[in-house]
């Protein structure tokens, strides 16, 4: 699959689940007019992210206007933008250039913001951020994570998502590339207990609730080292987490047909 689709069936599939098991307040179908039974609760939001289907800006607005009015959650699934940060550009101003987008999302089509930052490099979990990489950097330097840490928390004092993310397929980045998955717990827990000491502060700030996403298959043992895999691992080491997303590719897993998988996504 093509680097952007695969994005855009990672993202939207990410929003969707995160919801089903992080959300409590969650909308209600509609119910009947009549006096009768209680109208069912939803147990889940559906959300899209604004990547189009091809790299043109006609079709990503046009795109963003079709999911918009169908959606419950707008996801932003953005690397960290490391070289900026590693030549001086402050954090705050690179926040920003999100904000007219996130802006439609909240306050023209009603939409939560789930924003996921993803630290390392979402096509090859093995290894670091290409931008990481060529500038001959790591995230195991403490400056490194120190970065880290202000750019999560200018995406949450500028932002204000509902939901923010410190990590992506975590199990599948310690599966893959362990001395990446050394590293990158520590930062996301040293940006969890930052971001939770700016909020005892700042009650006044909207804090979001925290959360990473797991890959499902590489928990079933279908993408990766063979057999249940679980999460126990992540769990313990993510423990900040108010929620999990899941983060599935079928194909990859061996599934020819979505019926294939039904009830295979619990982990």
């Amino acid at each position: 699959m093509r680097p952007l689709a695969r994005s855009i069936f990672a993202l939207s599939l990410t929003c969707f689940v995160l919801a089903v098991i992080g959300t409590t307040g969650c909308g209600k179908s509609s119910g009947p007019s009549a006096p009768g039974p209680s109208p069912l609760t939803r147990t889940w939001r559906m959300g899209f992210s604004g990547i189009p289907p091809v790299p043109d800006q006609t079709v990503a607005v046009n795109a963003i206007f079709q999911w918009a009015t169908r959606a419950d959650a707008a996801i932003a699934h953005e690397g960290v933008p490391w070289d900026s940060l590693l030549a001086g550009v402050p954090p705050d101003t690179l926040a920003r250039r999100y904000l007219d987008l996130m802006r439609y999302y909240r306050l023209v089509a009603h939409h939560q913001i789930v924003f996921e930052v993803d630290p390392t490099d979402g096509l090859s979990r093995a290894d670091e951020d290409p931008k990481l990489v060529a500038a001959g950097r790591s995230i195991a330097e403490p400056t490194v994570r120190a970065l880290f840490v202000r750019w999560v928390t200018a995406v949450d004092t500028i932002v204000h998502p509902e939901y923010l993310g410190l990590g992506s397929e975590v199990n599948l980045v310690r599966a893959a590339g362990p001395s990446v998955y050394a590293s990158l717990a520590p930062m996301a827990r040293q940006a969890a207990d930052s971001l939770h000491a700016l909020h005892a502060r700042r009650p006044d700030l909207p804090a979001p609730k925290l959360y990473a996403t797991i890959q499902v298959e590489t928990a079933w043992g279908r993408l990766g080292p063979p057999g249940w895999q679980g999460v126990a691992t992540e769990l313990a080491d993510f423990p900040f987490a108010e929620a999990w997303g899941l983060s599935s590719y079928p194909y990859l897993g061996g599934f020819a047909e979505p019926e294939d998988k039904i009830g295979r996504a619990h982990v």
